[in-house]
């Protein structure tokens, strides 16, 4: 009987998710979408290969792990847009069981559990997510951000260099991920700092190319440190978490609970979106379907 019921309610889910999202195959691909399709013909196996494998922060870029899939895409399923759309809802039917074994792996109650992935599954923010290919980019990085996580606690923290590594081939916004990993030996785990080495200095290899990179750079994806930034972007981005305006930067409140995991979730929630907090000119709630994670954590230890 246990066994049964979650399968029951992991198919309600699904019931559910497909309801919400069925209109989203009516839809077409965005100009990004056919500029992705278009350029990815170009790309032969071997300049995938050396993109996946190089130590060094693409050009123009380039994300090989989401490239690949519309490369892919392309030769399969050419313009039926459809199929793009069951790739997105398959990817994020992954991602929720993933979030499901994360809480479960941390030791969450089964009412937390749910809680916790049905925010996951069902917040407005990552609507976008499900209905427009050009952000298979972030259900990329959710994928392995997951994965990395879920290595690193089971004890296989050599392992979990392998997802990270193709994270950071998704979205650069997993370069965040080894702070976290401190702050979860520091609130949590057993203060074993030396497994987070490997991460972390992936993590800064890559950092000090893209600060290097931004340097006299002027553009949309330009990383700009100043107050305007941050008045412009800690708004929006604290709106889109509650969906009512400001109401998320009310949510550091939640950190007075003694419960560590709370506090590492928020910490999550705030801190795994940091790049963004310094990109005024690239605005979009949907951009936080990675730290969202943190939230269905802390949402699952209240």
């Amino acid at each position: 009987m246990r066994t049964l019921r979650p399968a029951v309610l992991g198919a309600a889910l699904a019931a559910l998710l497909w309801i919400a999202h069925r209109p989203a195959y009516k839809g077409y691909f965005s100009d990004d979408d056919l500029d992705n399709l278009v350029m990815t013909r170009q790309v032969t196996p071997a300049i995938f290969a050396r993109e996946f494998v190089k130590p060094v922060v693409a050009a123009e870029n380039f994300r090989p792990t989401g490239h690949l899939v519309y490369k892919v895409m392309g030769a399969l399923a050419g313009l039926r847009f459809p199929a793009y759309v069951a790739l997105l809802h398959l990817l994020h039917g992954v991602n929720i069981v993933l979030v499901w074994l994360l809480l479960k792996r941390m030791g969450a109650p089964p009412s937390g559990l749910w809680a916790g992935t049905l925010i996951f599954a069902f917040h407005m923010a990552a609507f976008d997510a499900l209905w427009k290919p050009m952000y298979v980019f972030d259900l990329l990085c959710g994928t392995f951000t997951l994965l990395t996580l879920l290595l690193y606690l089971s004890g296989r923290w050599m392992w979990a260099l392998v997802p990270f590594w193709l994270g950071y081939k998704s979205k650069e916004l997993i370069v965040v991920l080894p702070v976290l990993m401190l702050a979860w030996e520091y609130l949590a785990g057993g203060r074993r700092w030396r497994r987070v080495i490997p991460v972390a200095a992936v993590s800064a290899l890559f950092t000090v190319q893209a600060l290097a990179a931004n340097a006299g750079k002027n553009d949309d994806y330009t990383l700009r440190f100043t107050l305007d930034a941050l008045e412009r972007t800690l708004p929006f981005y604290g709106s889109a978490m509650l969906l009512i305006p400001y109401a998320g930067l009310a949510l550091p409140l939640l950190a007075l609970v003694r419960e560590a995991r709370v506090r590492w979730g928020l910490l999550f929630l705030f801190l795994m979106p940091a790049p963004l907090w310094f990109l005024p000119a690239r605005l979009f709630s949907v951009y936080l379907y990675v730290p969202l994670i943190g939230l269905a954590v802390a949402m699952a230890f209240l």
